[in-house]
Formats: C-alpha cells, sequence, structure tokens
C-alpha cells in the first residue's frame, strides 16, 4: 500500500533532490518535523501547505491530523 509519505518522497527526488533531509534543508522546513510525519504518517495541514508549496503540489487534502481541537456540537 502507498502511502502519502511514498508520494511526497517519491516527488522529492524526481524533482532532483538526493533525499528528504536535502529537501528540507533547501527549503527551510524542520527535517525533525518533515522526517516525524514520514515515519508515523500523520501529516498536519501546516507541514503538507509547506512542502506541497516547495514541490508544487496541493497536498493539504492527505492532511491525517490537525493542530487544536474541533468544537463538538452542542
Amino acid at each position: 500500500m502507498v502511502n502519502v509519505g511514498d508520494i511526497i518522497l517519491r516527488e522529492i527526488l524526481q524533482k532532483g533532490y538526493k533525499n528528504g533531509v536535502e529537501f528540507c534543508e533547501a527549503n527551510g522546513i524542520s527535517k525533525n518535523t518533515f522526517s516525524q510525519s514520514v515515519r508515523m504518517n500523520s501529516w498536519t495541514v501546516e507541514v503538507l501547505d509547506k512542502v506541497g508549496k516547495a514541490l508544487s503540489l496541493e497536498l493539504k487534502s492527505f492532511a491525517t491530523a490537525k493542530k487544536g481541537r474541533e468544537k463538538k456540537g452542542v
């Protein structure tokens, strides 16, 4: 099964980066946050937005985690 991290890593390699670390350094993305997202396959909207902008892709629809808590109906 292919997950979001696999897709992103494939795109990073296709854009000519040697690996995820080089991609993060070149685009001002936290290496720790990125590697944790790939490892756990849990992506926040914010991380996907930064990665998507760097790769010229729309990735926000793949978000699996959000900051904060959603309000429940009263």
